[in-house]
């Protein structure tokens, strides 16, 4: 009887959790609790019923009904935690946003845990960028190259600075304590 109680509770813990905040949670926590109750009320009836039970069934009760409420208020505590956000650009662990992080950042200024590489936050765009900017041609030898070129785009071309823009900088805006 005891790993029926013991599988019954992480059950329903493990469902509450996997569905926490949404309506498969929550029908986890209602439907384990009105099972945990259920039983409760076929003991009481045995209880009832059956003088020679009664030792036996103070026993079971006194285990049963605090197992009981600690269960419930486990899977309800379980539903309410708030989901982490596993959205690309997200920290895995605390779900901070990490698309604005300067290039060489390596963890999640918020809980420290380091990053798995799979996303390309603005950093390493950035970077990526400023790497590509300066890999272009200037536009003297552009416009060398480029004969059929008409006259209002090689003066354009002419009057703005030899180098090409640099992407914007990221910046970083820490909060006051």
């Amino acid at each position: 009887m005891i790993p029926f109680f013991v599988g019954y509770g992480v059950l329903m813990c493990v469902l509450s959790y996997r569905g926490r905040r949404r309506l498969s949670g929550l029908l986890a926590v209602v439907l384990g609790c009105l099972g945990l109750v259920t039983l409760g009320l076929v003991y009481l009836q045995l209880t009832r019923h059956h003088e020679d039970m009664r030792s036996a069934a103070t026993v079971a009760g006194v285990l049963y009904y605090p197992y009981m409420l600690m269960l419930m208020l486990i899977a309800g505590w379980l539903f309410a935690m708030p989901r982490v956000s596993k959205r690309k650009g997200r920290c895995g662990g605390c779900g901070y946003d990490l698309e604005d992080l300067p290039p060489g950042i390596e963890r999640c200024p918020e809980c420290g845990r380091r990053f798995r590489g799979g996303y390309q936050h603005a950093g390493v765009m950035a970077e990526y960028q400023r790497r590509k900017w300066s890999q272009w041609p200037s536009a003297s030898s552009s416009a060398d190259q480029s004969p059929d070129a008409s006259d209002d785009q090689h003066a354009e071309r002419q009057s703005e600075d030899q180098s090409p823009p640099e992407p914007p900088q990221t910046v970083r805006i820490d909060r006051p304590d």
